[in-house]
């Protein structure tokens, strides 16, 4: 998706053109016309979004906005065509301020959530938000974290499922943590982990890697590997950038054997 700045007012022109031409060169009334453009623009949308993967919040505000546009143009034809007849007026403030509030609900709405996927422009930072004491640069955007979306696809989730089960009666036990008591952001850490099988010994040339992520922003994430030092001691040199609450996603894997693990660990903000 380029964006609902583009997505929403092509939609709206795309749906408008289609009903003029329904309406001025079929038999279909307004009310017709805007039923049928109001069922064409949502299965063509719907479409869409199945292939783009959007969020459900987006697919809500283009159906709500393609129905309203859909249901004006209906009204508007409908009683402009009584009041050319009936020599009564065709508009109605009642109405009128009815569409009016949903469509400033929608716009905002809109706005916020192109605001939590881009950010503000980095002009209107320095305008409308105080100067940062401890940081370079401001982060506006809000992506969220979604790590490995195995319930979008029943597939994908029954799979994981399996392998978790997997996971349990092979009875990996892993030691992680890192080298200092104290790590410090914006420096190299040594994170370190332990890995031994359901014996105790020790699980050697196993692959790991890990991924960091942080919840307010994923353009923070770090993706590291880790090296084994000694049998079953695995170690990678990370520099995450910024103090605060990170969560990690670790892999193990030897073979076809494959171990995950989530945790959650803080580091804290550097000396001056």
């Amino acid at each position: 998706m380029s964006g609902l700045g583009l997505s929403l007012p092509v939609g709206v022109i795309a749906l408008t053109l289609v009903f003029l031409i329904l309406y001025r060169l079929t038999p279909l009334n307004g009310k017709q016309a805007a039923m049928a453009v109001s069922v064409l623009s949502i299965g063509a949308y719907t479409g869409y979004a199945a292939i783009h993967q959007q969020g459900v919040d987006v697919i809500v505000m283009h159906v709500a906005v393609f129905l309203v546009t859909a249901y004006v143009l209906g009204i508007v034809t409908s009683v402009r065509k009584a009041g050319g007849e009936e020599g009564k007026r065709w508009f109605y403030w009642g109405p009128a301020l009815i569409i009016g509030f949903f469509v400033i609900v929608i716009t905002v709405d809109a706005f916020f959530v192109s605001l939590s996927m881009k950010g503000l422009p980095e002009q209107w930072q320095d305008k409308i938000l105080p100067r940062p004491s401890d940081a370079k640069k401001v982060h506006t955007v809000f992506p969220g974290v979604v790590h490995r979306n195995y319930y979008q696809k029943e597939k994908q989730f029954n799979r994981y499922l399996r392998s978790m089960e997997l996971q349990r009666k092979r009875g990996w036990r892993v030691r992680k943590g890192w080298a200092s008591d104290r790590p410090v952001a914006g420096t190299a850490q040594i994170f370190k982990i332990a890995v031994l099988d359901h014996e105790g010994r020790p699980v050697t040339g196993a692959s790991v890697s890990g991924l960091f992520l942080r919840q307010s922003d994923s353009r923070l994430d770090q993706v590291f590997r880790m090296r084994e030092y000694k049998p079953g001691y695995y170690r990678a040199s990370v520099t995450l950038p910024v103090p605060g609450l990170w969560y990690l996603r670790l892999e193990i894997r030897r073979g076809k054997d494959l171990h995950r693990l989530q945790a959650v660990t803080s580091l804290y903000k550097s000396p001056r």
